[in-house]
């Protein structure tokens, strides 16, 4: 049922890829660390000089990237105001993740989680490269 509505949302929409980056962005699958992305911090590192957001976005094709940056902050003519602040959001959702992944339910399941879920492999040893003597030249 999640195919066609998330299909929707890519020019490029590829299962393989998109559906394990949504289940692994939302923490059903893995153990990874889960992400609270920054859409300021997004658009600075990849659109920073403003081309995609101004493209898409119209109302925002005159202004500055550091006025869109600052938009959560910020009045922009002609554009809507921000209706929750992202970082007090993105903090609250941070604590409470956290505050489960500490409990002891949380580490339970953790530990469930890589138990059955994880390698079995014993993980193998790096062999230490044997010293030629390279870094001699270098001592003085």
């Amino acid at each position: 049922k999640i195919h066609q509505p998330l299909a929707n949302m890519f020019l490029d929409y590829e299962p393989g890829i998109h559906l394990s980056q949504l289940q692994m962005q939302a923490g059903v699958i893995g153990f990874n660390t889960l992400r609270v992305y920054s859409p300021t911090k997004q658009f600075m590192d990849q659109d920073p000089n403003g081309y995609f957001v101004k493209n898409w976005v119209p109302e925002l094709a005159d202004h500055t990237v550091k006025e869109i940056a600052k938009s959560e902050n910020m009045k922009i003519k002609g554009y809507a105001s921000s209706i929750v602040s992202l970082s007090e959001r993105s903090k609250q959702m941070k604590d409470r993740i956290y505050s489960i992944r500490k409990s002891a339910g949380g580490k339970m399941a953790t530990q469930k989680t890589l138990k059955d879920h994880g390698s079995k492999k014993t993980p193998s040893r790096k062999k230490r490269k044997k010293d030629d003597g390279q870094l001699l030249l270098f001592k003085s």
